[in-house]
């Protein structure tokens, strides 16, 4: 009886712009008092805001952004006021511009530009045609590489800070799966966005270090709803395979997905270990020839033996439930026995 492997390996991105020292997206500054007090700026942009529904000549934008302000040190007479403008080079015109307001306390607030002064012309390098959905064009579209701050309060010398933002993602991969599908493997994976996305290469590997190609795909180019993509190895290799997604931009510029693992076996009764790699819990699925007692072990590297139980096991595919939470990350084996002697042995990856 053939029995589907499933593994997933879903993954998240988001898209926006990437903090210089950490991977949220975001740009950060910072204001220092003499009163004492340090008043922290996050700025987040969300979307872009366009003035028509449709425009076949041009349109103006506002960038609509979050922006959080933390205060550290002295509490003493903390009181900052901003102007934000966002840097765009997608469209010609003034910065998208923004009262930021005042702020005496920690704060987390959502804002719009709102002086309707930078215009993005809808034939573009991006290509948008005549009389495009103008609510289609992204934050790389109009590309906003840099945020400025002017800044005045208490203590504080009127000033002016401009925080590097870099390109954001190309896409945003919302998931990744490969599974057996009878004789074949299986991938699917789907995108929330795509910002000048040529083409998708699928990628295979007997290790997870050299990979080769077995196919591609055409991407959707720009777009901001949801794509799913399907490919099938019709002829996957024995044992374990590691597959990816490589995406190509329209001028060259690549990107790979995350990783996911399947193990084909022509031989249906071997023992398969779901998912893998594990998080917390797994499960054990195996083809038991009669009803009986099995020795269900769970053993490191070393031959150390770390689970050892007696199941009870019915004729037919069976699945054992197992709880990983308490293994250190690394590679671990499950062996099982019946009592004719039939020996099975899987390993499994611990995350």
């Amino acid at each position: 009886m053939k029995r589907l492997i499933r593994f997933y390996s879903a993954f998240f991105a988001i898209l926006g712009f990437m903090l210089l020292t950490t991977s949220e997206t975001k740009a950060q500054c910072t204001v220092t008092s003499s009163n004492g007090w340090t008043a922290t700026f996050n700025i987040i942009p969300t979307a872009v805001i366009p003035e028509f529904t449709n425009c076949p000549w041009y349109y103006h934008y506002e960038i609509r952004y979050t922006m959080s302000v933390t205060f550290s040190g002295s509490t003493s007479n903390r009181s900052v006021s901003c102007n934000v403008y966002f840097n765009c080079t997608g469209g010609t015109g003034s910065q998208p511009y923004n009262s930021g307001g005042t702020y005496t306390s920690n704060s987390s607030v959502t804002l719009t530009t709102n002086n309707n002064a930078r215009q993005y012309s809808a034939v573009s390098m991006n290509n948008y045609g005549t009389n495009p959905n103008c609510n289609q064009v992204s934050l790389a579209a109009v590309n906003c590489k840099t945020v400025r701050i002017d800044y005045w309060g208490s203590g504080v010398t009127n000033g002016t800070i401009i925080c590097n933002i870099p390109v954001p993602l190309p896409i945003t991969l919302l998931s990744f799966s490969a599974e057996r599908k009878n004789k074949t493997v299986q991938l699917n994976w789907a995108t929330a966005t795509e910002i000048n996305n040529n083409f998708f290469t699928i990628e295979r590997s007997a290790n997870g270090k050299e990979f080769e190609e077995i196919g591609k795909m055409s991407g959707a180019g720009n777009s901001n709803t949801m794509k799913n993509y399907e490919f099938t190895d019709e002829k996957p290799k024995g044992g374990i395979s590691y597959y990816r997604i490589k995406q190509t931009d329209f001028d060259g510029e690549f990107s790979y997905s995350p990783i996911a693992a399947v193990r084909y076996f022509e031989d249906d009764h071997n023992l398969l270990i779901l998912p893998n790699p594990i998080i917390n819990n797994g499960i054990a699925k195996l083809y038991s020839t009669q009803n009986g007692t099995y020795n269900f072990l769970i053993i490191n590297q070393l031959g150390a033996i770390l689970l050892s139980k007696k199941i009870e096991l019915s004729e037919g595919e069976q699945v054992i439930d197992f709880d990983a939470s308490s293994l250190s990350p690394g590679i671990y084996s499950i062996i099982t026995s019946d009592q004719t002697g039939n020996i099975r042995k899987s390993e499994f990856v611990k995350h």
